[in-house]
């Protein structure tokens, strides 16, 4: 039987700064780089290795060969009171996804009301990475930017 462990462990900070430097010389921003790969460190850091940083050569195949688009800004195309609607327009679904969040937070605690009240009671109340959520998006605090 082999003693060898096939396990390799990283320094969360140092990986991310690796990251982010693939997905800039992409061609992203260091903002939006940034963001997506701390999406990919944060999957890796919860135990989801299939989101995680394993993910990043077919990201940057995807930014530099395959048609995604490494500098899109996405935009909102239309929002109501319990939705958003976004055009992401070619870039990374994080990059999205993150405006979407950013979108329906400010209303959201702004209501006041309790995240369960939007959830039928057999679901468990959903905890978001708030640290991730604080370091990339504004505060829940602030209107969101159009």
């Amino acid at each position: 039987m082999s003693e060898f462990n096939d396990e390799i462990r990283v320094d969360a900070e140092e990986l991310l700064e690796l990251v982010v430097a693939v997905f800039e010389r992409c061609g992203m921003s260091q903002a939006d780089a940034t963001l997506l790969a701390d999406s990919l460190v944060d999957a890796d850091l919860c135990g989801t290795h299939s989101h995680g940083v394993i993910r990043v050569p077919e990201y940057a195949e995807k930014l530099t060969t395959q048609g995604v688009n490494p500098t899109a800004k996405p935009e909102i195309v239309r929002a109501g009171p319990s939705f958003v609607i976004v055009d992401g327009r070619n870039s990374m679904g994080q990059i999205g996804t993150a405006l979407a969040m950013q979108e329906v937070i400010y209303p959201a605690v702004q209501s006041q009301l309790p995240p369960t009240k939007y959830l039928p009671p057999d679901q468990p109340n959903p905890q978001p990475n708030r640290q991730m959520i604080q370091r990339h998006h504004k505060t829940a605090s602030e209107p969101p930017s159009r």
